[in-house]
Parts: structure tokens; sequence; C-alpha cells
């Protein structure tokens, strides 16, 4: 048994060179014989669309001449994309059969389009069909589209549009319609001028008299959720021919049975001379009209009056004139008509005494509180993340709150999941970084019945950390051992508190040195090929540690990232640092400063532990920053000193 050790270090330093770490999903195969068939696979719809925080389906057939059992493994093409989870049911099974696909992704889940490939596997690994399908993830958008495109008007005349509205996966805002470039003496009027989509509203564009002839570019905008669209619509202005009608009071109230009256004018435009007749549109059941004058040649006014019956449901109406006469049809301007209840008589009340009034307690006024998690955030460029607002009641009854937020760059986008919340409640704000970088307050606030409350978010955009020396010795960003690098620390290590804090230690340690070095390795091929060959090691270590992570993250995501990097460091300080231990022990001097390291080497590891548990329970960044690296690099140090007398040990009994 003596040397075992060294023998095994240096069969995986050979395993490690020999067979690097691949990117690909291992397949492992019960037997060597080959089936006779054909396998075919297809999937269904090859392309899918969801938004960070949502999910998507797809149906994987296996069909062919092929009859005995497949398997089917999936993995992706060039890299993982963060915060994805992905299900195959039933992932195996007797050919022909169906298989349901789900892709769930995470509010960190970059916007993108991703590729999957599918592999389906017969017994002994044949016959093999594969595959791809197509994972595109956006912000949650809206789109607006206008029909007709265009369209033309009389001067003084009304046109409308419809105006439809559709939302993406995920886009819960309000949006708000407006127009511009409309020209001199126009107005417009939207049916339904806000909503959260989808929804469909009707532009009226009404000209005047003033309105000058041409041919005109409207924009439609839709704003809402951090977002704005616009659609051009083309508005020819003509000169008006025939005749016009205008309605005063746009008001009037009448009690229901009775009768209320309008003044219709009805002009002629240029040489129009046919006679008009009159009628009335938009009125409620049990209503009738009389004209003093109808069926004649303008210009005449009439007075117009409209009789109500007990049959005409009380409310509001919008209506308007329509004028017909010479084949052509106007209509008037909108004018509304309120039918009200007659008044109740009130019966003589009799004299009684009046009782002591009991004093009524006054309503407890509604109040709430808000709150945000997280309160800080790191995000890289061009990326998305998600901030939970929470709505509690603290008194009276729950009122709708309504919420707003500020202090995004310029080029940064946000929706809601809801733009309003009764407490008590939660919304998700969903929020896309442009390219600007820099440091942040975000003001998200919350309104209700004059009551303000605001809660700050401190947003830090910066650059993403580049694995600047993996990335020249491999010759690319898209090598799949740098993608490797990169997965492990995004989707391991800044899944968590103390992940995080570490990294700010290690990136403020490693980016000042690693940029010079980096250009000094990429002019030497031979100092490229010893970073490659020094690197595989690490990379086998952090796919290691990553199974070891998903397998305590269930549990605890804190504790998972903790337990992984001693995990990490224990086979870290193994591979790097013994063969350094073992050559420095045979100096006399060092040796005696290693045996005195190797007797208190548990201080600074359990010093580190300390720190990094009080840093987690008091949610404190300092103590998490300081405790975390002591606490890796202790382990690394003690399990390589450790290591390193036994195996200097052996080797000094075995000559």
């Amino acid at each position: 048994m003596k040397g075992v050790l060294p023998v095994c270090l240096i069969l995986f330093w050979i395993l490690t060179l020999i067979v690097p770490p691949s990117s690909a999903i291992l397949v492992t195969d019960c037997t060597l014989a080959y089936a006779d068939g054909a396998l075919t696979i297809k999937a269904e719809p090859s392309m899918n669309e969801t938004y960070p925080g949502g999910y998507c389906t797809y149906l994987i057939d296996l069909d062919g001449s092929y009859t005995g059992n497949a398997s089917l493994l999936y993995e992706w093409v060039i890299f993982t994309p963060p915060g994805v989870e992905l299900s195959i049911t039933p992932n195996e099974g007797t050919v022909p059969f169906t298989a349901k696909l789900r892709i769930n992704t995470s509010s960190y889940t970059p916007p993108g389009n991703y590729t999957l490939r599918i592999v389906a596997r017969g017994e002994g690994g044949a016959p093999k069909a594969e595959t791809e399908i197509l994972l595109v993830v956006k912000i949650p958008d809206f789109s607006i589209s206008v029909t007709p495109s265009s369209n033309y008007v009389q001067k003084g005349e009304s046109i409308t549009f419809s105006v439809i509205v559709q939302a993406t996966k995920g886009f819960y805002s309000t949006v708000t319609l407006n127009v511009s470039g409309l020209p001199r003496g126009t107005s417009f009027t939207f049916s339904v001028e806000s909503k959260v989509p989808p929804f469909t509203s009707t532009l009226a564009i009404m000209t005047s008299e003033t309105t000058p002839e041409g041919t005109y570019r409207i924009t439609v905008m839709g704003s809402g959720g951090g977002r704005t669209h616009n659609v051009t619509i083309e508005l020819e202005v003509i000169e008006a021919v025939g005749f016009k009608i205008s309605v005063t009071p746009t008001y009037g109230k009448v009690i229901h049975g009775e009768a209320v009256s309008f003044q219709v004018n009805v002009s002629a435009l240029g040489e129009f001379t046919s006679p008009v007749s009159l009628m009335v549109g938009g009125l409620p059941s049990g209503c009738s009209i009389i004209s003093s004058i109808n069926n004649v040649p303008p210009d005449f006014s009439a007075a117009l009056t409209i009789r109500t019956s007990n049959t005409t449901p009380i409310g509001n109406y919008s209506l308007h004139v329509v004028g017909i006469g010479g084949g052509i049809t106007k209509y008037s301007n909108s004018f509304m008509m309120e039918v009200v209840e007659p008044p109740t008589p009130s019966p003589t009340p009799s004299p009684t005494p009046s009782p002591t009034p009991t004093p009524t307690p006054s309503p407890e006024k509604f109040d709430f509180s808000l709150t945000t998690t997280p309160s800080e955030i790191t995000v890289k460029p061009e990326s998305s993340f998600s901030i939970t607002v929470e709505v509690k009641l603290l008194s009276g009854s729950p009122e709708p709150v309504s919420l707003d937020v500020k202090g995004l760059p310029m080029d940064s986008t946000f929706s809601f999941s809801s733009l309003t919340v009764v407490p008590n409640g939660t919304v998700i704000i969903y929020i896309m970084t442009g390219k600007t970088t820099g440091g942040f307050t975000l003001l998200i606030s919350g309104t209700s019945n004059g009551i303000t409350k605001t809660a700050r978010v401190v947003l830090r955009i910066e650059k993403e950390k580049r694995c600047i020396i993996a990335t020249v010795a491999y010759g690319s960003e898209l090598s799949p051992y740098v993608q490797r690098l990169r997965s492990f620390r995004d989707e391991v290590i800044m899944s968590s508190f103390a992940g995080r804090e570490f990294m700010k230690v290690f990136n403020a340690f490693y980016y000042p040195w690693s940029t010079p070095l980096a250009k000094i390795i990429s002019r030497h091929d031979i100092l490229r090929t010893v970073v490659r060959i020094s690197i595989y090691p690490l990379i086998a270590v952090l796919d290691i540690s990553r199974e070891a992570y998903e397998l305590l993250c269930p549990i605890n995501a804190e504790l998972g990232v903790i337990f992984t990097g001693a995990f990490a460091g224990s086979l870290l300080g193994l591979l790097y640092l013994i063969p350094i231990i073992c050559l420095a022990l045979s100096i006399k001097r060092v040796k005696e400063v290693l045996s005195f390291m190797r007797g208190k080497a548990h201080i600074p590891l359990i010093a580190g532990l300390l720190m990094l548990s009080l840093g987690e329970v008091f949610n404190s960044s300092i103590s998490v920053a300081i405790g975390g690296p002591l606490f890796l690099l202790s382990v690394m140090i003690s399990t390589a000193i450790v290591l390193g007398f036994a195996v200097s040990k052996r080797i000094l009994a075995n000559n």
C-alpha cells in the first residue's frame, strides 16, 4: 500500500490530460449489441417562445422501423442558458412513443436564442437519431397594429381606425395609447385609451373646416411596462362635399318618462342642394324623436326632441345625429343624454322624540407597507432580473395600490406582473438592462388614496467578468472549457449570498494581474499549452463539485455553496499544492515553517467558518467577504500540508 496516494495523483493527472472533460452528456450503454431497423425523431414545435420565469413544452415523437426500447438524452448546443431546468416524460420507452419535453426558465435567464439537441438511442447505442429545437427567451413585451394602414377623410368629417394591441408571454402591464403628427384643426379619441393587452381600441380622428388638405403620416404610440412601440398610418384630408351636421348642447338631462331637446344645424358644402333627412343613432330602448324640420335641403336648423318612456333604462347615452341625402351619409358630433329617475316625494314626517345619538366610531384609516426583495442587485449589461414587491395591509380596509419604478438607466426597460396590487399581495417587476454600466438607486413607489410608500433598491450594472486567462489559453470565449468555467461561476457560485460576496473578493484579487499575464500568454504557444494542461484538472474538480452542489442545493442553497467550496478547495489543494508542499519539505527551514502551520491549521479554518456563519445569520456582507475566502484558503492549505507530510513520510519510508 506504500506510495498509493502519489500513484493515484499521477494517474488522475494523466487521465485529465488524455481525456479532457467533455461538455456533452455521458451515456452508458448496457450492451454492445446493435439492433436492426431505423429510428426517427421529430419535435413539435421546432421553435418555442417564453419569457424569463416562464416555461414552454415540446412533443418528441419517436418512430421508424426500429421497434425496441429507446432512450432520450439532450444537450445544449454551445452552452447552457443560466437558470433553465428541463424534464422529459417519459425519457425512455418502446418505439413508437411520444414524450413531453418541458423547459422552465428563471427570472435571471437572459433573453436570447438557445439550441437544444435531443438524441434518441436504441438498445446498445444503436440505432441513433437526433434533432434540434430552438428556445427563444424574450423579455415580456407588446405589439401594436393598425387597420387600415391608410385612409382618407373629408374636411370637417371623422374617420376611424382599429388599433390592435397584443402581448407576448409574461407581459401584464397597462398599455396607454396616444397619437402624434395630426394636422392643424384635428382631434382624436380612443374607445379604449389604456388597458392590459390584449385589447382592441377604435381610434376616431375628427377633422375640422380649418384642417388643411393633404396627406399626413400619423404615428400611433403605445407605452407601458417601460416599453414603447409606434405604428405609422397615412391619412389624406380631401375637400369636403355634401353637407355637415352639428348638435348643441353636447349634454342634456331628462327625467325618466319625459323629453329633452337639442338643436341640429345642417349646412351645405359646395353646390349640394338635395334634401336631408335626420335620425338619431345610439338611442336607448323606449325612446322616440320629433324633428321640427326634416327632409329639406340645407341650410336649416331643427329642434330635435327626444322623448323617453317608462321602459327607457336609467343611464348615460352617447348619441349622434345621422343625416342622409343625395346618396351621402354624414354624422354629427357626439352628444350625451342622461336619463335619471324622477324624484321621490318625501312624506311629511311625524314628530318623534329625538333619541340619544350613539357615537359612531370613525373607520380606521387605510395604511400599508411596501418592501422589496432583494435590496441590492449586481447584474451584467443587457441582462434580465426581477424584483419582488410585497405590499402589506397595516390598517383599514384594503384598497388598490398603484406601483411605479424610477431611477433606471435610459436604455433599461421594465414591466410589472400587475400594475396594481391589493394588500396583502406581491408583484414582480421584470427588468432588462441595456448597455449602460454604473451604480443606480431604484425608487419603487406604491400610491393609494393619497398615501405613497417607497422602497429603494441598489442596482449595479457591471461589465461581465471574463475568464481572461482561460479565454487566451483556449483561444475563444465560446470554447466549451471556458463556458464550463463561466457556467460554474454563474450557476453555482453566484446562486448564493456567500458565493456572490466571495466573487467580489476574488475579482478584486484576480483581475488586476490577470490581464497583463494573459497578454504574455497570448504571445507564446508553449505558455498557452502549459496553461491549458494546468486548467484541465481545475475543470474536472469543478465538474465533480457541481455534482456535490446539485445534491445539497435542494436542501439549502447557502449550505450547498459552502460545502461545495470546501469540497472543491480540498481537491484543489490535493492536486495543485501537494506537489509544491512535497518539494518544499526537502528544505529544512521551510519544513519547520510548514510543521508549525500544520499544528495551527485549525485556527484560520475555524475562524473563517465562524465569520462565514455569522455573516450568513446576520446578513453581513463584510463578515461573509472575509470569512468565505479565509475558510476556502484554509481548507486548501490545510489539506495540502496534512497530506503533503503524509506523502513525504511515505516517500522517505520507501527510500
